[in-house]
């Protein structure tokens, strides 16, 4: 598990938190 993300993996992961909360 990386500590220090990248733009791209926070945008995924935004991405990816709001579809599961919003689903």
């Amino acid at each position: 598990h990386r500590l220090v993300y990248s733009v791209e993996d926070a945008q995924v992961c935004i991405v990816a938190c709001r579809y599961h909360y919003d689903a």
